[in-house]
């Protein structure tokens, strides 16, 4: 018996070949060998229980990761390896972890367990008030700030984001004990308050004649183009020292767009215009027990437009209109973005090209005409390989540029493309190609006869610049549907030749021009044998074309002459067959349209056949041209 032992790769695999040989006295022998093969296939396996797969935690109560071991059938020495992978969500201290043991033996079988432990901040700040005391100055005024009634707050997590008073001035209608409220917001949105009392004295303030004291009044509000500002506050609600006798509201001017009761101080504002202003007005109130006790403000309306309806006004939106375009690249190349007049009117809508959506108004919006398809930058060597990307209709950073366009890293934006190289983006070019058709009917003509299907009204309900004619969402910008505004247009676009460059960028039009034909005159057979065997079974007359590009066409009797008829005469003169429409196959079929030899009357030899013969034929075109034609044709049944 002899075994041989041969190690595999790793430990504990191995092969045996075990012999044994049996040997008489004259040197015969017989030999049995037997292979036996030992490998490790098993998996280890952890010793301990494993942790739950999925966890919760808030930010100061993480779960520590476990330590796990693990055995094996064949090792005795299993190591584990430890991962993880933390990814940082929006806010601080707010995350996820991925955990991830992994057991190996040294045959490399492999056994792996992954826990997910998701961290959140939930917890509201810890908000502490302090109770202060205050007196008034000279003027009746005290002022408060955050610190001052703030006993030290903290947050568990993520830290403390923003923190303001509900009140911090206070005039002589305060003396006495005033609740405020501190509010805490974390960086994640968690929010608490809590609230002090604010005792305020009279101090250096004379309150006995209870003063004065008017309050500005102000709003500012962003407007999206649609929507309409209504504001009816009572001027005097934040005024001081108003007695049971009144006082006389005084204004020297009161605009168009308010009314004011001088008696009550109802204040009603109404405004659809859609554009940024400032509108300041001053007044004074008197005590009408004492009209020497007086005191001013002003009322404020600050309205600041957002053209694009995306949430960021127009003063801080690099891209007013959404249509992709930087600002300052719709501006007057040749000066300041700072200027006044550094904004330019392209197509002369009275809509400047930052907030138009089609600037050259041919009906292609900016979005289209500033990017180009794969197809369509071949022959420009800076833009070869960029496609064509519509908006995502979201703002990440809130600058109002989307973020298909910002700082994505996938070079999207890209100086605006200009087909023809005149200088003239195609944006702004009413003739993009330069082939000498307006884009309002290259990019408009979906049926290819030369004529633009749709025409502009010169009416723009929404003021988007987009001519009513091709705007196919008459309304800016709303939160369900996105970015739709800025790429809605019925322009065809069409691609006449299907080069897969569309018509208003494609000077050449490579549409394959038809074949035409010229046909020569009617063949007729002189003869033809009806008998069924699939050649010349019947008086069939063809015309034949040859096409101007090398092809060639048959044509039947019908196709050209589709009210010829025919009569049929024997030798002795006698009709026996006629046929109206004569070969016109879609009216009659490709069998009954021609003659088979048959008689219409009794002349016929049996089976309704027409004896062996010859036959003189008349065929009628009536055309209004073509005369008949005249001849025999043998029957040869």
């Amino acid at each position: 018996f002899e075994e041989i032992k041969t190690d595999e790769i790793c430990a504990n695999s191995y092969t045996l070949i075990r012999t044994w040989t049996a040997t008489d006295d004259c040197g015969n022998e017989t030999s049995f060998t037997q292979t036996v093969t030992v490998s490790d296939n098993t998996a280890p396996t952890f010793n301990e229980t494993l942790p739950t797969v999925e966890i919760t935690a808030e930010c100061d109560a993480i779960v520590e990761a476990v330590v796990l071991t693990a055995s094996d059938n064949c090792d005795t020495d299993v190591p584990v390896v430890f991962e993880e992978i933390k990814t940082d969500e929006i806010c601080a201290n707010s995350y996820t972890l991925i955990r991830t043991w992994t057991a190996t033996d040294d045959c490399g079988n492999e056994t792996s367990f992954t826990q997910t432990v998701t961290v959140s901040d939930n917890t509201a700040p810890e908000v502490t008030c302090n109770d202060i005391t205050v007196q008034l100055d000279a003027n009746g005024v005290a002022t408060i700030s955050v610190d001052d009634i703030n006993a030290g707050t903290t947050d568990a997590c993520s830290g403390i984001d923003t923190m303001f008073i509900s009140q911090e001035t206070f005039f002589c209608g305060n003396v006495g004990e005033n609740v405020v409220t501190l509010t805490a917001i974390d960086e994640c949105g968690n929010e608490a308050t809590c609230t002090a009392i604010v005792t305020v004295e009279e101090g250096e303030a004379d309150c006995g004649i209870n003063p004065l004291r008017a309050s500005a009044d102000i709003l500012e509000v962003v407007i999206c183009p649609g929507n309409n500002i209504l504001w009816n506050p009572n001027i005097l609600s934040n005024d001081e020292g108003i007695g049971s006798s009144g006082v006389t509201i005084t204004i020297d001017s009161i605009p168009s767009t308010l009314t004011i009761d001088l008696e009550s101080g109802d204040l009603n504002f109404f405004t659809d215009n859609y554009e940024d202003f400032l509108l300041e007005i001053p007044y004074t109130i008197c005590s009408n027990a004492d009209p020497e006790n007086c005191s001013s403000a002003t009322i404020t309306i600050i309205i600041n437009l957002d053209t694009d309806c995306d949430g960021v006004p127009n003063y801080i939106d690099i891209d007013d209109d959404n249509d992709g375009l930087l600002d300052i690249h719709e501006l007057d190349p040749t000066k300041s973005a700072s200027v006044e007049d550094a904004d330019i009117d392209t197509d002369g809508d009275g809509i400047v090209d930052r907030l138009d959506l089609d600037s050259d108004g041919d009906g292609v919006v900016d979005n289209v005409e500033w990017q180009q398809t794969i197809n369509e930058a071949v022959d420009h060597e800076d833009y070869v390989g960029l496609d064509y990307y519509e908006p995502l209709g979201s703002d990440s950073d809130g600058d109002g540029w989307d973020d298909r366009y910002d700082d994505n890293g996938e070079n999207i934006y890209y100086e605006a493309f200009d087909m023809d190289l005149d200088g003239i983006p195609d944006h702004l070019d009413s003739d993009t190609d330069g082939d000498g058709i307006e884009d309002i009917i290259d990019g408009n003509d979906a049926n290819f006869d030369g004529i633009a299907d749709v025409l502009p009204t010169g009416l723009d309900s929404d003021k988007d610049g987009i001519d009513d004619a091709y705007d196919t969402f008459d309304n800016w910008f709303v939160k369900k549907d996105k970015y739709r505004n800025t790429v809605s247009s019925n322009a065809a676009l069409q691609d006449k030749d299907a080069d897969l460059v569309r018509d208003w960028r494609d000077p050449v039009d490579d549409t394959p021009v038809p074949e035409q034909f010229a046909c020569g005159e009617p063949i007729i057979p002189n003869g033809f044998s009806p008998n069924q065997d699939g050649y010349n079974d019947y008086f069939k007359v063809m015309i034949y074309c040859t096409g101007d590009q090398g092809g060639s066409e048959e044509r039947v009797l019908g196709d050209d002459f589709d009210n010829a008829r025919i009569e049929i005469f024997n030798r002795w003169g006698n009709l026996v067959y006629e046929q109206e429409r004569y070969g016109n196959e879609e009216y009659w079929g490709d069998v009954d349209a021609w003659w088979d030899g048959r008689s219409m009357h009794d002349m016929q030899v049996g089976n309704d056949q027409l004896p062996t013969a010859t036959y003189y034929f008349i065929l009628y075109f009536n055309d209004g041209s073509k005369e008949p034609i005249t001849g025999f044709v043998f029957l040869n049944n």
